[in-house]
């Protein structure tokens, strides 16, 4: 069997990466393509990772991942597969666990040990949204009302550890905008050993 596109991956940041799937389209959204996750290889060598649902954005970079095959290819990643495969990694202390795509059956798939999760490639365009993570802004802005549901998102992402810290900081702060009158996304951000995690929460959408 040739296998192409897979990156061998911890049980912990498989669990980090299936809380960001909090951060997708639900499944009774219309866009089919955000439903998802999308990993890529950064050009440092890096693992990240990223989920929307037009709301709100996250972006986690993880360190020391193994690739296999994967130059510069991206790979969605089915949040109910992902879900299942987190689910039974829990009980899989010293699992290998890798993301990949079988070229023989055209599965994509999480695979932790000998278990294989299997699911169809979603071949539409990702919105690029790793390139709204730009400039954080330290000067003031205005006043703004914000939904609480979005941060409360934040509490649901796990930091790819063995003993996760439940009650983790964020930093907050505003991105820079191009309209001094009007305040550019909210950033929040965690980091620790190995990983960076940001998430984006667009200013003409706090309230809704």
């Amino acid at each position: 069997m040739e296998t192409t596109r897979e990156i061998t991956i911890n049980r912990h940041v498989l669990a980090t990466i299936n809380s960001m799937a909090a951060f997708c389209e639900p499944k009774n959204g219309v866009t089919d393509i955000i439903k998802g996750l999308r990993a890529t290889r950064t050009e440092e060598g890096h693992l990240m990772v990223v989920a929307t649902n037009r709301f709100v954005a996250i972006k986690a970079t993880f360190d020391a991942m193994t690739f296999s095959e994967w130059e510069d290819a991206q790979m969605w990643i089915d949040a109910a597969t992902l879900k299942n495969a987190a689910t039974f990694a829990k009980t899989q202390d010293n699992a290998l666990v890798s993301i990949g795509y079988d070229t023989d059956t055209e599965d994509s798939f999480i695979s932790v040990g000998d278990t294989r999760f299997t699911y169809r490639q979603n071949t539409g365009t990702y919105p690029p949204i790793e390139k709204l993570f730009g400039e954080v802004s330290d000067t003031g802005v205005p006043m703004i009302r914000v939904n609480p549901k979005w941060f409360a998102l934040l509490a649901k992402v796990i930091e790819p550890a063995a003993r996760p810290d439940k009650d983790m900081p964020w930093s907050l702060s505003f991105m820079v905008s191009d309209n001094p009158n009007k305040p550019g996304p909210i950033h929040a951000n965690i980091s620790g050993d190995g990983y960076d995690i940001s998430v984006l929460i667009q200013p003409n959408l706090i309230v809704r």
